[in-house]
Parts: structure tokens; C-alpha cells; sequence
């Protein structure tokens, strides 16, 4: 089995070296041994030697410039969007070296334009040459206008399975993306009558104010009542917040230069380093590296109270240290807001909106829901406190643990346990103010949903004893007519020898008293749709 595993391994590794050095015979051959059965061998294996760490075969040909290799490990099913141990995919790398053909080529068997690497940069970003970087451009939009196609073609049919395998996608397509008319997916949903499409378009975020080209709206175009009732609920993710902006002076270590200075902003997400904090305040792209926070773990250990280590998805490790007086609060700070921004990169809330709708949007829901964002602001607040008061309670209790097993230290040990004793009941009293303020603000939010749903109960009580009236006076009604059907059918009997004038008369006698009831119900009617219309929602 050892000489097998040892062949197999000998067999990539030359595997490695033809398609570094474009030997395309010998891998043809090494393919077509493989197909046949005669050889065991990974197409997609990556380098372990100095030269071809972590790289597969197709990165080696393509980022040597072999397209024929390329091809024949394309077609043989070599992976194309594998990546290497930065994070590379063979597009990178086409891209890095300006070979248009191979970008072509890699473009023909479907390789993602949108794959990031592990310093967040795309193939386009990695073009040296503007032919490149037009073509990857050119790429992007049309990839993604083919996804923007299947997704409002699956609204218009109504195949919801397609639509929450589009938008659950590493790349989902824009979720307020338009056809030729204007309208978007709500809108194809709208016409067509789809209420669960529309329940999960809402549930993703769609933009429920965006008009079509005639400047109307998805419940302007809804089929029924019961879409129109769907479409008046405002989607749920516009009701969450973005994680806020965090920011402020860093240590970063380096593998070679050590610990240098940074300036860190936390922002949707994503963690930018930054040369100084004017660099930070310009407009534009100006940070020195970037890195998504996307399923990242960090790590503060009490034993390095300034230390913060972050693991990222992609494999990379970072060592970050606060600086200033209080140590202790400053990483506590940071790690609150690292876990906020991991967390909130997890669902990215405004996938396929633009950063400016997607600012607007967060800046009308600050205006709207200002105790909600009060109350955030008390809750971070103790958390911080009471994740400080956890550490110095524990460190106060390994001091006195030392002080029950040694009382012949001195003065020193006391004064240090009443110092850490002092600071621990700061902290403490700091995390009691802001728990009272958030039970503060939290009853204030129940006082007013408690007079809200008064009101309601209010409502619904007079529609009720309006239905109530309306089906007596209802009920009266048919009594009355079937009485004076009964007796006109009496009278009919006992007086068959009446003139014309009078059954004439009778007649009538019976109409118009229908018609006093029938007018009484029509005033009956309009109280009770008087007390309905504010009530509408109910139903």
C-alpha cells in the first residue's frame, strides 16, 4: 500500500513539473493512463515541494503561459475555479500575467470573474493590462446579466426553488434587477399572482418602492386583494441595521518587520488597515490591505491582555494589539465589534443593493426607530462592562486564593487585591447604569406597544358589534319578507275573487316593506365600513 501511495505521489509530481515546464506529450499521457485505468492520479492535486506549494497543475500551466496544457487539463475536468494557499484561482493568475488568450480560454469553461482571493482582490483586480481588465469587466456584467435573467424568468414562472437557490448563491444576482419594462421580480410576481414569491421576496429584502417604466408600483400591478395585503407589508430586512462603523489605532504584526503601527476601521464587515486615520477620513479606496470577515474567529487570552488574534476563512492569521491606558476596555471594544461586524458579514443584509441605497436606507431606519438604537447603544455598552467585570472578578479571586495560602508576603499583595477589589466595583457599577437605562428604555417599548395594542383591541371591538348589528338587522330582514310572503300568499286564498286593483295593491304592500328593510341594511352598511376602513389591516 506504502509503494502505491509512494507511486501515486511520484505520478503528481510529474504531473506538477510537465505542466510547470509545458510539457504537453507527457501529460497527455498521464491523462490518458488515468482515463484507462492504469494510473491513480488527482488532477487537481496541489504542490508540496518549495516551487509548487499548493498550486495545482493548471495554475503552474497557466501562470507559465502553456495554453495547450491548460486545455488538455480543462478538458480532461480539471477544476477551474480551484484555488491555491493564497487564494488564487487560475484566472488570477491569468489575469497577474496579461495573457488574454488564457483569460479567454478560462472564461470558455465557465471560471468565476467574482471569486476574491485572500487580499479581497478579483482577477480584474490583478490585471496589468487595461485589455485585460476590459475583458474581465466585460465578463462580470454579462455573467451577471445572465443571472439577472434566470432570476426575473423564475419570478414570471413562479418557480420559487430556483429563486431561493439564485439568492442564496455565493453571487446572488441583484434581487431589484429590471426587465425591458421596468419591472422588477415583486412586480413579475404582482401581475402573474404569485403570493409566495412574493412572501420570499420580501423576506430577502426586495425594494418594494421601485416603479416600473409607466411609474407603477408592484401593488399597483397586484392580481387580487390577497396581493395587495402581501405587498403592504414592509420587507423584513429593511427593518435590521448594519453593523456600525468601528474604528481606531492598531498594532499589527508583521512576519518580517514585527509590530507597526495601523490605523483599523471596522465597516460592513470588512476590516481595512489604513496608513493613519487621514487616510482613513479621504474618500476613495485608500487602505493598505483589506480583509472580509466572513466565518472569522478571534481569539484574547487573559494571559496577553492586549492581544487580539484573528483567523480568517481563507486561512490567514493576523496578531492585532490595542494601545493606550486601559488596555483592558480598549480590546474589549474591539473584540464586541469584530464579533458584530463577523456576524453581520455572515447574511450580508443588503445583497444585491448598491452601498448608497444601502446607506439611505440605514439612515431612514436610524430616523425611524431612534429607542431601538438607543437601546443598541446601551446594550454594548454592558456587555463590554460586564465582560471586564467577568475578567477582574476572576482575577480577584486567584488573589485572594493567594492570599489564603500566604500571609507572610506583605503589604504589597493586600494593597493589590483592594486595588483590583476598587476597580472591579467601577466596573460594576458602570455595567449596573447601563442595565437600568436598558430597562429603562425597554419599558418604555412596552408602555407603548401595551397603548398600540389598546387601541387595536378598541378597533376590533367596534367592528365586531358593527358585524354583530349588521347580521340582527340582516336576519330581521329575511323574517320580515318571509312574513309577508306568508300572508300574501293568504290573502290570495281567501280573497281569489278580488278585483285586479286590489292584488295590485297587496303587491306593493309587500315590496314596500321590503324596501324599508332594504334601507335600513344600506345604512347599517355604510357605519360598518366606516369602522372598517381604519381597521382594514385586520382582515
Amino acid at each position: 500500500m506504502s509503494k502505491e501511495n509512494s507511486f501515486g505521489n511520484e505520478a503528481q509530481e510529474s504531473l506538477l513539473y510537465s505542466a510547470r515546464h509545458g510539457e504537453l506529450s507527457v501529460v497527455k499521457a498521464m491523462l490518458e493512463a488515468k482515463n484507462e485505468g492504469k494510473l491513480t492520479l488527482d488532477i487537481n492535486c496541489k504542490g508540496k515541494s518549495k516551487t509548487n506549494l499548493g498550486w495545482t497543475p493548471l495554475h503552474l500551466a497557466t501562470y507559465f503561459g502553456h495554453k495547450d496544457v491548460v486545455q488538455a487539463l480543462l478538458e480532461a475536468g480539471a477544476s477551474v475555479d480551484e484555488v491555491n494557499d493564497t487564494g488564487d484561482t487560475a484566472l488570477h493568475k491569468a489575469s497577474f500575467i496579461g495573457n488574454e488568450e488564457l483569460v479567454i480560454l478560462l472564461l470558455q469553461h465557465k471560471a468565476d470573474v467574482n471569486i476574491m482571493n485572500g487580499e479581497g482582490r478579483t482577477p480584474c483586480d490583478m490585471s496589468k493590462t487595461r485589455d485585460v481588465q476590459r475583458l474581465l469587466e466585460a465578463a462580470g456584467r454579462a455573467e451577471r446579466h445572465e443571472r439577472e435573467l434566470r432570476l426575473l424568468t423564475a419570478a414570471k414562472d413562479g418557480r420559487i426553488d430556483d429563486i431561493q437557490e439564485l439568492l442564496s448563491s455565493p453571487n446572488p444576482p441583484n434581487i431589484n434587477c429590471v426587465d425591458a419594462q421596468g419591472n422588477t421580480c415583486l412586480h413579475c410576481a404582482a401581475y402573474r399572482g404569485h403570493t409566495r414569491l412574493a412572501v420570499l421576496l420580501l423576506q430577502n429584502g426586495v425594494d418594494t418602492t421601485l416603479k416600473n417604466n409607466s411609474g407603477q408600483l408592484a401593488i399597483d400591478l397586484a392580481k387580487d386583494a390577497e396581493m395587495r395585503e402581501v405587498l403592504s407589508v414592509r420587507p423584513v430586512q429593511r427593518l435590521q441595521r448594519t453593523a456600525a462603523r468601528f474604528e481606531g489605532p492598531l498594532l499589527k504584526r508583521s512576519r518580517f518587520l514585527g509590530w507597526r503601527p495601523v490605523w483599523a476601521v471596522l465597516q460592513r464587515g470588512v476590516l481595512l488597515y489604513y496608513g493613519s486615520r487621514a487616510e482613513a477620513a479621504r474618500s476613495g479606496p485608500h487602505y493598505r490591505a483589506r480583509k472580509y470577515l466572513d466565518a472569522a474567529t478571534l481569539s484574547a487570552t487573559s494571559s496577553e491582555p492586549a492581544l487580539i488574534t484573528l483567523h480568517f476563512s481563507d486561512g490567514d492569521t493576523h496578531r492585532l494589539a490595542v494601545r493606550g491606558e486601559d488596555v483592558a476596555a480598549c480590546r474589549q471594544q474591539w473584540v464586541t465589534a469584530l464579533n458584530e461586524h463577523i456576524a453581520y458579514s455572515g447574511h450580508y443584509l443588503w445583497a444585491g443593493a448598491s452601498p448608497d441605497s444601502a446607506r439611505e436606507a440605514t439612515e431612514d431606519l436610524e430616523d425611524e426607530c431612534k429607542p431601538l438604537g438607543s437601546m443598541q447603544d446601551a446594550l454594548t455598552a454592558a456587555t463590554n462592562s460586564l465582560a471586564l467585570l467577568d475578567t477582574q472578578l476572576r482575577e480577584c479571586g486567584a488573589i485572594v486564593a493567594a492570599l489564603d495560602k500566604s500571609v507572610n508576603v506583605g503589604n504589597s499583595l493586600h494593597h493589590s487585591a483592594y486595588m483590583r477589589f476598587q476597580h472591579a466595583c467601577g466596573t460594576g457599577s458602570e455595567a449596573l447604569q447601563a442595565l437600568r437605562h436598558c430597562a429603562a428604555l425597554v419599558a418604555q417599548a412596552r408602555d407603548a406597544d401595551t397603548a398600540r395594542l389598546n387601541r387595536e383591541i378598541e378597533r376590533n371591538r367596534v367592528l365586531e358589534e358593527a358585524l354583530a348589528a349588521l347580521a340582527r338587522t340582516h336576519h330581521a330582514l329575511e323574517m320580515s319578507v318571509a312574513e309577508e310572503l306568508t300572508k300574501s300568499k293568504r290573502k290570495k286564498k281567501s280573497k281569489s275573487s278580488s278585483t285586479l286593483n286590489d292584488s295590485k295593491e297587496n303587491f306593493f304592500d309587500v315590496f314596500e316593506g321590503i324596501f324599508r328593510f332594504v334601507c335600513k341594511l344600506q345604512c347599517c352598511c355604510t357605519k360598518v365600513f366606516r369602522f372598517f376602513l381604519p381597521c382594514r389591516y385586520l382582515w
